[in-house]
């Protein structure tokens, strides 16, 4: 399987009591780190969690370098032992040791019983979270229990990454120590993360999507984020904008 995971959506769409949450989207995307950002609302969750393998389209196709996802159990198999993900808000079993529910996760990852340990405490250090291994999960502070469960995403050594909100409640040194260990993993990996920190998008990712009414409204990569971060920061606010004034003037 090549290490640079590709994904292709084509004219996908979702749709939830009678309104379209994702309107005939058709992305590619490959190694490198993504952002996504967009109002609330505007579909970023439903695209993730497609990408996830957990909501099915309601029309349009996913393809993948695993095959096409929701076409057969086999591809959706492939698909998932080369995914990590974080979504938003997860659970976790408070009273559980951080190197135990690293390993567990390993476990979900099949990862077999004698390389098990070692990953798990190789997924630590990678997120800088060592020193936190032999404490329970509820002992943790946010930005502490976040780094945790990035490592217990990878542990599996993913191919693609996908990440909803993944800095929300950090504070700035927090942010910033969280999105350096995603650029760093960015390097041999397909990231996606979803983001309301227009300023953090600016100074991380190598691509950024604005997502407007189940659409992207807005790709941006390469020469377009060549420019100073003021300007970048203020064009990308004025995309998020725009799609909200035109989402309020559609309810009206």
């Amino acid at each position: 399987m090549a290490k640079n995971y590709r994904i292709n959506l084509d004219r996908v769409s979702v749709q939830k009591r009678g309104q379209l949450v994702l309107s005939e989207l058709s992305l590619e995307m490959s190694q490198g780190l993504t952002a996504l950002l967009g109002r609330n609302g505007a579909g970023k969750t439903t695209l993730i969690r497609i990408l996830a393998g957990v909501q099915k389209p309601t029309s349009g196709t996913v393809e993948t370098s695993g095959g096409q996802l929701y076409k057969s159990s086999g591809e959706m198999t492939t698909h998932l032992s080369l995914m990590g993900w974080v979504p938003q808000g997860p659970g976790y079993p408070g009273g559980m040791r951080v190197d135990r529910f690293v390993e567990y996760a390993a476990w979900l990852k099949r990862v077999s019983a004698r390389e098990r340990r070692g990953r798990a405490l190789r997924a630590l250090e990678v997120c800088n979270a060592t020193e936190l291994r032999t404490r329970t999960i509820k002992s943790l502070s946010g930005g502490e229990r976040q780094r945790v469960i990035l490592a217990s995403a990878i542990v599996g050594d993913p191919q693609f990454l996908l990440l909803d909100e993944p800095t929300t409640g950090l504070d700035p040194a927090q942010r910033e120590s969280y999105l350096a260990m995603l650029r760093t993993l960015s390097e041999a990996t397909t990231v996606l993360y979803s983001s309301h920190l227009v300023d953090d998008v600016v100074r991380t990712a190598s691509r950024v999507l604005v997502l407007d009414r189940g659409r992207i409204s807005a790709d941006l990569s390469g020469t377009d984020l060549d420019v100073p971060a003021d300007q970048l920061g203020e064009k990308l606010r004025q995309a998020v904008i725009a799609s909200t004034d035109r989402n309020a003037a559609g309810s009206v």
